[in-house]
């Protein structure tokens, strides 16, 4: 998916249209200026783990509900504007694969589930190359940070 910085793809709910996905979205190379608009991510499946702990780890074997979120694991020069993002195991995981991308006026609020230590941030992101944008967003319920972010042996000075 995409055609070149002159135009990208976008993805957008029609006009004053709820478009809802359930179980989550994930977006992986070779995806180039793509842009995703004004959708809602959530995974509506009922959370059973709130009853009791689950096993170690950050992926439990005995938590068997989507994990859900906005996954982005590549892709360049792509937008996530305008997304509300809820009851997910994690909102949005920006990893270091997605290079000059952005992240524009999300709202998410995650933390269903629990694990054996903090996971479930609002946003969980890396990065390594290019610069990562991510601004005006609205975070709440982080089930250890609200925002974690990290880079390799680069400063983190490419993530605004």
């Amino acid at each position: 998916m995409g055609t070149g910085t002159d135009r990208p793809d976008r993805s957008q709910s029609p006009f004053r249209q709820r478009v809802t996905i359930d179980g989550g979205l994930a977006v992986q190379n070779p995806a180039a200026h793509v842009w995703i608009w004004d959708l809602e991510i959530l995974v509506s499946e009922p959370d059973t783990s709130k009853d009791r702990p689950v096993t170690a780890g950050s992926h439990p074997e005995d938590f068997k509900r989507p994990w859900g979120g906005l996954n982005v694991l590549g892709g360049s020069g792509c937008k996530y504007i305008n997304l509300v993002i809820h009851d997910c195991r994690q909102g949005v995981s920006f990893w270091s694969g997605a290079t000059d991308s952005e992240l524009h006026a999300a709202s998410s609020t995650t933390t269903v589930g629990r694990t054996d230590r903090g996971h479930g941030h609002a946003i969980y992101t890396q990065n390594q190359d290019g610069v990562k944008t991510i601004s005006d967003c609205i975070m709440t319920r982080g089930r250890s940070y609200t925002m974690h972010a990290y880079g390799s042996s680069r400063p983190m000075s490419t993530i605004i």
